[in-house]
């Protein structure tokens, strides 16, 4: 009662909010039991099958209401479920229901982002809400989600490596195209016959013959030819070294981040380590894969976190806590170990011990907006007020939205039974480990796109060959007979529709001033922008032709900039 005396003296929302409730972790034994759940499933079913919205309404509420209690941030298959239906009552011509099924699915899982892009854009699709405040959402989920930033970097990865490539080649293309007449003169006399015929077969044998063998092979003999013929251009040279060493570096790495994604066990770990729960797994399915996970990977640290996390939501902390001794020492250094022990000591009722770890963890460094506010939740369990609203002060600095979040959530909840505590998401550093851990499997799809990309290669040979231009550039230098031919005019100039295409192209015109390192930024940066409209961009892609309004403004946005580029671009003349 003095607890509850002294929240009403203090105004703020959040700190009544720990005095309001007893504080507990979503993992007591009988929280997890999915009986209720799947009984209020089963009933909003059967409403949605007889048609009566009104008394589904009040199922996805009870249900929406249940996961709250249970501490869970989702209920992905179930929002899958009625997401599916929403579709089948749109194409049906039942909009009102398909509006419903897509808010009950958003009500169920508001945080995943897989269901907020699809139960967006058909809510969109129904009329319900404004496009542009659902896609803020969607990134904002997508931002808080690791699991999804890794599934977004498996999609863009490559695009943004095509990007680079397609900047290099534009600038090596443009200066093979404008400088012919002093290319021809270098290698006329590089060559033991004097023949400017001759020279000129080998020049565009060099431009055409790799251009059927891939665009790294296109690199890599412009940047020779380059480096021969005019090596003042060593930008050029520099930038596309750099891009075949990335290639060859990013095609295992991104190949076996597919790898990882689809691998059974490893994105459920993921949810676990960084606390975002779905009620629809079944747990002990997860359990067995994380224990299988714990066995066969045995220098990934992040299964065993994921899998102590499980047994430590089930109540067995003593299992907990032998997986949590084999982690390596140095996530006892960064607090990590220390914060899940302590969480486990609090929910027991083991206040002063818990106190002590949590001490242990903010001395090393754990300051995380959940971490913080469960040290104010134990402190208020202590009686310590002071300490209570500067450990909640310090949660809000962190991450306000998140702290307000969890403050409504136990105002809501209204638990007063049994304690509750927060999961601290775990470091992006243990997830990223895992990452670079390799995936069994075979390397058929790296061996086709890596001979896509370069006809007969492997991404060790793309790494060599881009590691050799790269200090081919730093070795190569200037002789007294190519600095006469690069001062000397050029008297060759292309005709004036091939200048206006050139300029035309974003950079293009700071490609002819000699400016190359700007030109390749520009025009990989236009070519990045124009992806979307390719395979290259599912995510984009999806939201381009399934959100009308969004393609449009899209292109017309890419419109104005191309133009405001090539505007600025041809006003280089004036400056000079």
């Amino acid at each position: 009662m003095l607890c509850r005396l002294l929240a009403r003296i203090f105004s703020t929302r959040a700190l009544c909010a720990l005095w309001v409730l007893t504080v507990s972790l979503p993992g007591v034994s009988r929280a997890l039991d999915q009986s209720v759940v799947n009984e209020r499933w089963g009933a909003l079913l059967v409403a949605l099958n007889n048609h009566d919205l009104s008394l589904a309404h009040e199922h996805v509420e009870e249900l929406s209401l249940l996961r709250r209690k249970l501490g869970y941030d989702s209920m992905s298959r179930y929002s899958e479920e009625l997401i599916l239906r929403g579709r089948s009552a749109y194409e049906k011509g039942d909009v009102d229901a398909s509006a419903f099924l897509c808010k009950s699915a958003l009500a169920l899982s508001p945080r995943h982002p897989e269901v907020m892009l699809h139960a967006i854009t058909l809510c969109h699709r129904a009329g319900v809400d404004r496009k542009f405040s659902q896609l803020y959402q969607v990134l904002r989920a997508n931002y808080d989600n690791p699991l999804m930033l890794l599934r977004v970097l498996r999609t863009t990865w490559y695009p943004i490596l095509h990007a680079m490539t397609g900047g290099v080649l534009f600038v090596l293309i443009i200066y093979l195209v404008w400088h012919i007449q002093r290319s021809l003169t270098v290698l006329k006399q590089l060559m033991p016959f004097k023949s400017i015929v001759l020279a000129s077969c080998v020049y565009v044998g060099a431009v055409l013959a790799p251009m059927m063998h891939g665009p790294l092979w296109c690199l890599t003999v412009w940047s020779a030819l380059v480096l021969l013929c005019a090596p003042w251009h060593r930008a050029g040279v520099l930038f596309a070294g750099l891009t075949l060493a990335l290639w060859g570096v990013s095609i295992p790495l991104r190949e076996n981040l597919a790898r990882w994604l689809a691998y059974p066990g490893l994105s459920e770990a993921v949810e676990l380590a960084t606390s975002r729960l779905d009620l629809s797994h079944n747990l002990n399915n997860v359990q067995r894969q994380l224990e299988s996970l714990s066995r066969t990977r045995s220098k990934d640290s992040m299964p065993r976190f994921a899998l102590a996390r499980l047994y430590g939501l089930r109540g067995e902390y003593e299992k907990g806590g032998e997986v949590l001794g084999m982690l390596d020492p140095v996530y006892e250094r960064q607090g990590w170990i220390a914060s899940e022990r302590g969480t486990w000591a609090f929910v027991q009722g083991k206040l002063d011990q818990a106190d002590k770890l949590y001490q242990d963890a903010e001395r090393v460094g754990q300051n995380s907006a959940e971490f913080l506010y469960n040290v104010s939740l134990l402190k208020a369990e202590l009686v310590d007020l002071p300490g209570t609203r500067a450990y909640l002060e310090r949660a809000r600095a962190a991450n306000k939205r998140r702290t307000d979040e969890l403050a409504s959530r136990e105002l809501e909840i209204k638990v007063e039974e049994r304690r509750f505590a927060v999961p601290v998401p775990l470091s992006l550093a243990l997830i990223w480990e895992s990452v670079s851990v390799p995936v069994p499997g075979d390397n058929v799809i790296e061996e086709e796109f890596s001979n896509l990309l370069m006809t007969g290669s492997d991404p060790l040979i793309m790494m060599a060959i881009g590691f050799a231009l790269l200090v081919a550039t730093l070795l190569r230098g200037e002789g007294k007979h190519l600095l006469a031919i690069k001062n000397a005019r050029n008297l060759y100039k292309p005709p004036a529709p091939v200048e206006w295409l050139i300029r035309i192209v974003p950079g293009g015109s700071w490609a002819l001033k000699g400016s190359l390192v700007a030109a390749m930024v520009l025009s990989a940066v236009f070519v990045f922008l124009l992806l979307p409209s390719t395979p290259y961009f599912p995510e984009a892609t999806f939201w381009l032709y399934n959100m009308a309004g969004i393609k449009q403004i899209y292109l017309s946005t890419v419109g104005v900039i191309t133009v405001l580029v090539v505007f600025i671009g041809s006003q280089l003349d004036l400056v000079e």
